[in-house]
């Protein structure tokens, strides 16, 4: 409907008074059409009003100028004009014509833009509001009056906001003191928005009221929810998780589908760091890594090469050790100068390992020799723990008994010398085999008394392991008898001399399985001799279980308990082998429960350390604290997240955390500023 008649009178100044105000808020349909019928002056004010509007939506800039400045000029050189109509209108017309430039450009540009835009005054008048936003109003328009229960959009343009807000006179308060931009979170219906409110001022510096910007954070809030799936996802191992891209658009399509290249890009070379550290973990040693990576995924494929070079070096000298211990070359060590770090402090604890058990071996070794040779040593007097201090005990005790046989052959040899031929050596001084010795000894004493005096020289050098040349002179009866009996003692000792020394030698030479040919041998002798072989059997068969075992455990392969019978300290070590692989089998049962445990989310399941010893104790404890550290600051993140999520913001976390931990509550208490910002 046209306002403008041929002869425009008050009433008609007045309707288009109206008309100009509705325009200066954006309502331009009372100048869409202009009938034949209107005045000059009519037409030419509602033309330059159209024109001015046209060429704003255009953004013709000149041909607005223009047409304000015709308008000016028609309103400064008209006649009559002021007397048609009142004052107030030729006010609004000109205030009209002075803010067309201005406010209906700006006007014009936020009706094109997609944000959401609202313009109020001082008093919190809403006079503005732009196409995106009326849409998005009339769209919410049911779910904003199940909120507010009286809200008209027709009646919001020229009205007052503070209607709908709980507290009016809260909301201005704040509203008349804000200087710069605020923003708050809104929901309507299933829509989230970002609420951005911003003081305008003019030039000089008065506030002229506020601008409310209402931008769309559905998709955006969303994909978030999405991103954090997906941390959650990894944080529980769950690394092929990735953002659907399916109905997303644009700049939410771009972040999302960069997010899962960057994902992909990270996966990849962890399955291949985490599958060769896995063969490795297993003695599985791999070949060298030979792709090409970038940055820090390169590092990390040196590092697993220098880790397969280091591990592979290792293996070099434990095989080197292994073949030179079974080649008996028990000197030969491992260079640790090759290896770095704990692995040069393992192969040192090897070669110190070794040192500590074939030192006293080599120790043992020439005391049996020197015995063996008749050079009696004196006793060990340094500090040994273990076996080897039960070797030593019972080198000593060795040592006492060949003493104390020495020392009985002296004492008969000195009353020989001195004619008391009805001494005798005390027999119970003495055990097992050297008793029956000395018993012997006493009793041929007792039988042979005349002719004793070549017996008991020849007794004598044969009992200081002096075995003289067999006897050449004729005897007759029983003396013949005893030369004979001599001579054949002679080559009975000199036989297990010969065994003594051949067994000596080979043990030396690392060959354990020989054994002295008792056959050549009679009697006690060959009791002897066989008691010397049975005694080597009982020793080498438990060493070799005892060594196989050790070998076993030490590869990883946990052999069943021993349930072979063993008698003294056989049957220790055997007990020993047994706690041992009780030891680990247990070590082994927690390591699994824990990672069982880890591989099904519980977190909180840790191992009895109280069922272990020692070291093992202590490792066990170890993984516990491990996990304490680890699972700790986990579950307080986890907290938090859960809390943020759900709109429960916490204090920040004063805790102190180290490294990686840190940087998560730094993330998180920065997370925490970030929400209570908004």
């Amino acid at each position: 409907m046209g306002f403008f008649r041929t002869n425009a009178s008050a009433n008609d100044c007045s309707r288009l008074k109206s008309a100009l105000l509705a325009l200066s808020k954006g309502d331009e349909s009372e100048f869409q059409s202009i009938p034949e019928s209107y005045s000059a002056m009519e037409r030419e004010l509602a033309l330059l009003v159209r024109t001015s509007i046209d060429g704003m939506r255009k953004k013709h800039q000149e041909e607005q100028e223009k047409a304000i400045n015709v308008l000016d000029k028609v309103l400064s050189e008209s006649k009559g004009w002021e007397t048609e109509c009142p004052k107030s209108l030729l006010g609004a017309v000109q205030r009209v014509s002075g803010q067309l430039s201005s406010l209906k450009a700006k006007e014009a540009a936020l009706s094109l833009v997609d944000s959401k835009i609202m313009i109020a005054d001082n008093d919190r008048v809403l006079h503005y509001l732009n196409q995106s936003a009326d849409k998005m109003l009339k769209e919410s328009q049911s779910e904003l009056n199940k909120r507010l229960g009286n809200f008209r959009l027709e009646d919001l343009m020229g009205g007052s906001i503070d209607r709908y807000h709980k507290d009016p006179e809260q909301t201005a308060q704040i509203l008349r003191q804000m200087t710069g931009t605020k923003e708050v979170a809104l929901r309507f219906g299933a829509k989230d928005f970002r609420l951005r409110v911003q003081a305008l001022n003019a030039k000089a510096g008065d506030k002229l009221g506020f601008m409310a910007e209402w931008v769309d954070i559905t998709e955006e809030k969303l994909v978030m929810q999405e991103v954090s799936e997906l941390v959650d996802s990894i944080q529980n191992g769950v690394l092929n998780k990735r953002i659907d891209l399916e109905g997303k658009v644009g700049l939410l399509q771009n972040l999302g589908s960069n997010i899962n290249s960057a994902l992909d890009a990270v996966v990849g070379p962890l399955n291949v760091a985490a599958n060769y550290v896995d063969r490795i973990s297993k003695g599985d040693i791999p070949e060298k890594i030979t792709d090409n990576y970038n940055g820090d995924f390169n590092t990390i494929k040196n590092n697993l090469n220098t880790c397969i070079d280091v591990v592979n070096n290792l293996v070099s000298d434990a095989n080197m050790l292994a073949n030179a211990a079974v080649e008996g070359r028990l000197e030969t060590r491992a260079d640790a100068s090759k290896h770095q770090g704990d692995f040069r402090k393992i192969v040192q604890g090897v070669n110190e390992t070794l040192d500590a058990v074939i030192g006293p071996l080599n120790v043992a070794a020439n005391y049996v020799d020197r015995i063996s040779k008749g050079d009696i040593p004196e006793k060990i007097t340094d500090n040994y723990n273990g076996d080897f201090n039960t070797i030593k005990n019972n080198l000593n005790r060795a040592i006492d008994a060949v003493n104390k046989m020495i020392a009985d052959a002296r004492l008969l040899s000195k009353a020989a010398v001195d004619g008391l031929l009805s001494t005798r050596a005390d027999a119970s001084q003495h055990e097992g085999d050297f008793r029956k010795i000395v018993q012997g000894v006493n009793e041929t004493l007792d039988a042979v008394i005349g002719p004793l005096n070549v017996a008991a020289n020849y007794v004598d050098r044969i009992s200081k392991g002096d075995i003289p040349e067999k006897i050449t002179d004729n005897y007759n009866g029983d003396f013949n008898t005893i030369k004979n009996n001599l001579n054949t003692c002679i080559d009975v000792v000199n036989n297990l001399v010969s065994d003594a020394n051949m067994l000596a030698n080979a043990a030396v030479e690392g060959r354990l399985e020989t054994r002295a040919d008792a056959t050549k041998h009679q009697g006690d002798f060959r009791k002897i001799v066989q008691g010397v072989n049975e005694t080597l059997d009982a020793v080498i068969g438990p060493l070799n279980v005892a060594a196989n075992y050790v070998d076993r455990i030490s590869k990883g392969d946990i052999p069943e308990k021993i349930t072979d019978n063993y008698n003294g300290d056989f049957n220790t070590i055997k007990n020993n082998l047994n706690t041992c692989i009780d030891v680990v089998n247990n070590l082994v049962a927690d390591a699994n429960m824990l990672s069982n445990a880890a591989v099904e989310g519980r977190l909180e399941t840790r191992a009895d350390a109280s069922k272990h010893q020692g070291d093992f104790r202590k490792i066990v404890q170890g993984v516990n604290e491990t996990l304490d550290a680890v699972i700790g600051p986990l579950n307080v993140a986890a907290n938090y997240v859960d809390r943020i999520s759900k709109g429960d913001i916490p204090e920040k976390i004063t805790d102190n955390y180290n490294g990686d931990f840190n940087t998560i509550k730094n993330n998180l208490n920065t997370c925490i500023d970030v929400v209570n910002n908004l």
